[in-house]
């Protein structure tokens, strides 16, 4: 399987990884009412860069769901 992922599958793989982290971080910030958003916080000096990188995450979320498609379908 290795093989057949390129460089952006890997960095796809790696973005999806922090935004769920993320997402969990949040979610369970939120059950004890003080929510913690990591990528906000990272990038605190910039809103945009924030939102540049939120943006970025999502396309790759794409890229992710594309590549396992493509995988799904090689393999069967």
């Amino acid at each position: 399987m290795a093989k057949s992922m390129r460089w952006y599958d890997w960095i796809a793989f790696w973005l999806v990884i922090i935004g769920a982290l993320n997402w969990g971080f949040y979610g369970i910030s939120r059950l004890v009412k003080h929510p913690f958003d990591l990528v906000t916080w990272a990038f605190s000096f910039s809103p945009t860069l924030a939102n540049i990188v939120f943006a970025i995450v999502g396309l790759f979320g794409l890229v992710g769901i594309v590549t396992g498609i493509k995988l799904m379908i090689k393999n069967n």
